[in-house]
């Protein structure tokens, strides 16, 4: 009797530990996680999402998605960090080569909030970007590590 209760505990656990492992990782959970935006009750579209990541952790993500913020939503990533568009010339180093992963120009983007942080000082390509475009009502998030 005793070694049925441990069999159907070590049997609880492992179901336990193997489904957190399998988590579907979807845009709309990889931005609640990270910058706490539920678009999951929004209609939203999304246009493009590409993740690739290495065993040793280098790796990109890419999120395009046209969803309508609430101002609510835009004030919760200005209180994580976010700032107001536009983004001031020397903000971001190789801004030519972020605009060519995203498929936009920054400098055409004037309302809205955007986020960026750089995750190595001696490589600009290293970095977490978000930015909302309040017009078009697009968000771009992007991770890069090398």
């Amino acid at each position: 009797m005793k070694y049925r209760y441990i069999f159907l505990l070590f049997a609880l656990f492992s179901l336990a530990s193997c489904t957190s492992w399998f988590v579907e990782r979807t845009p709309e959970y990889i931005l609640w996680k990270v910058h706490g935006l539920n678009v999951e009750n929004t209609e939203h579209w999304v246009y493009a999402f590409e993740e690739l990541w290495c065993p040793n952790g280098d790796g990109f993500l890419k999120i395009k998605m046209k969803v309508a913020l609430d101002e609510e939503q835009i004030a919760h990533l200005l209180s994580r960090g976010a700032k107001p568009l536009p983004i001031p010339d020397g903000t971001i180093g190789k801004q030519s080569w972020l605009e060519g992963e995203l498929g936009i120009d920054l400098d055409s983007i004037s309302d809205g909030v955007y986020f960026y942080k750089p995750i190595s000082p001696g490589s600009p390509f290293e970095c977490t970007f978000l930015l909302y475009d309040k017009a078009s009502k697009m968000l771009y998030y992007y991770v890069n590590v090398m």
